[in-house]
């Protein structure tokens, strides 16, 4: 599937720019749950221009590609989203998003589909997918904590927050195959009400992140890591029926390759692309020098802190 060519060049209207996994946006309209790019970045052109205004669904066509129940992608790369019960996103070209959203659209709602598939999907199309993963820095080196939805990724990280670690990001990661780094996402991490209360985290009302969900984006800027980190180790979390005590087995290359390609954000786009050739590319390296460890758990997520401690020693030795 061939991108079309980027935007062309011209000059920037007027707006805000953020830092997000890496890249440089450039928003029209405030962003709020995102941190400002650094004064060094603000000159030069962005990565990405995030803009607001009408998407028209694509008309029917034998050359779209539908993925999912929110995606279709038509043959020049472009991708059309479904946000939810209230509007569309566009993504083209690797560099542009387009928003169609009602005024009264909450912020934490746009921020929800902006940072979650239209990234996903976006970064699909520079070839840099995403490992569906939370990221926190344990003593300075990053932890990966992957799997499947309903892992346990967003309730663990959510005890090691409590333990005082760090967050770098929420559920994908942007990792730079060659320096094995991550970089920073958004200081803020989508959690079930249950679960952040459970853990002692504040629920504000503006970040309900969609109409009826009991779910939040929880500010943690005190807790944030505001530069890349080392990756030590990556996590792969599995829950298990049969279990009482938390099992590690370490996963050896190049079983650990194809473990993380089958963990990346959105995969179903990349097979649609380049039939998740970029995904194998981008993971591989990363696979082959990081530690790739596979924890299967208990169902019961009562005995989270040693699973804490669990990833600890993990990151501990891996720093070893």
């Amino acid at each position: 599937m061939t991108l079309l060519s980027p935007m062309a060049d011209g000059a920037e209207p007027a707006g805000h720019r953020y830092s997000l996994n890496g890249l440089v946006l450039h928003a029209t309209r405030p962003l709020p749950f995102l941190v400002p790019a650094a004064p060094g970045v603000q000159a030069g052109p962005p990565d990405v221009s995030v803009e607001f205004g009408p998407v028209q669904p694509p008309p029917p066509s034998p050359d779209l590609t539908q993925v999912g129940r929110s995606i279709t992608l038509a043959a020049d790369g472009t991708a059309g989203i479904r946000a939810g019960d209230w509007g569309r996103v566009q993504v083209r070209a690797g560099r542009e998003i387009r928003v169609d959203a009602p005024a009264a659209i909450p912020d934490s709602y746009i921020h929800t589909w902006l940072c979650g598939t239209a990234f996903a999907v976006l970064c699909h199309q520079r070839a840099t997918p995403t490992l569906h993963a939370c990221v926190i820095a344990i003593g300075g080196r990053g932890v990966a904590l992957t799997g499947h939805s309903g892992a346990g990724k967003s309730t663990l990280t959510a005890a090691l927050l409590r333990r005082g670690h760090q967050l770098v990001v929420d559920d994908q990661a942007l990792i730079d195959p060659d320096r094995l780094t991550v970089a920073p996402g958004f200081p803020a991490v989508k959690l079930w009400a249950a679960t952040a209360a459970a853990q002692g985290f504040p629920m504000e009302p503006d970040g309900q992140m969609g109409t009826g969900l009991d779910k939040y984006l929880v500010r943690l800027p005190r807790q944030f890591a505001p530069a890349p980190v080392p990756l030590a180790a990556v996590v792969v979390l599995r829950p298990d029926e049969s279990l009482i005590d938390p099992v590690l087995q370490r996963v050896p290359w190049p079983e650990s390759a194809a473990v993380l390609h089958g963990l990346v954000h959105w995969p179903a786009v990349g097979w649609a692309m380049d039939s998740g050739r970029a995904g194998l590319a981008r993971l591989a390296p990363v696979a082959r020098h990081v530690p790739v460890t596979v924890l299967r758990r208990p169902v019961d997520l009562g005995r989270l802190d040693e699973l804490a401690v669990c990833v600890e020693g993990i990151v501990g030795a891996a720093s070893a």
